[in-house]
């Protein structure tokens, strides 16, 4: 069975050195045709310790979430379920999401 984009992205951090005991920022993203989808999404995702960023781009609305996390396969299982929830709610896609090394 492949490796999930997520899973792959774990290995990288790995391989760069980072240590998955330690905590690091994360930056998840979103995209939305619509304003009012983009916003509710960011409604959605509002917790204490996230900071979202909603902003249009030509052709799209783009939510960052960012918040420090550890980065571990259940933890980004949990976080990509919480994710891609939201957003099919909203009307909206989940992307993915990158990770600092340090």
């Amino acid at each position: 069975m492949p490796k999930s984009l997520d899973e792959r992205t774990i290995e990288a951090l790995v391989a760069h050195g980072a240590d998955l005991a330690t905590p690091r920022k994360t930056n998840h993203y979103f995209y939305a045709r619509r304003q009012r989808s983009a916003e509710a999404l960011a409604a959605r995702l509002q917790k204490e310790g996230r900071n979202i960023d909603v902003h249009q781009t030509e052709d799209e609305w783009v939510v960052v979430v960012k918040f420090v996390m550890i980065v571990g396969p259940s933890s980004m299982a949990d976080a990509r379920r919480e994710f891609e929830s939201a957003a099919a709610a909203a009307g909206a896609h989940y992307e993915g999401w990158e990770a600092s090394v340090r």
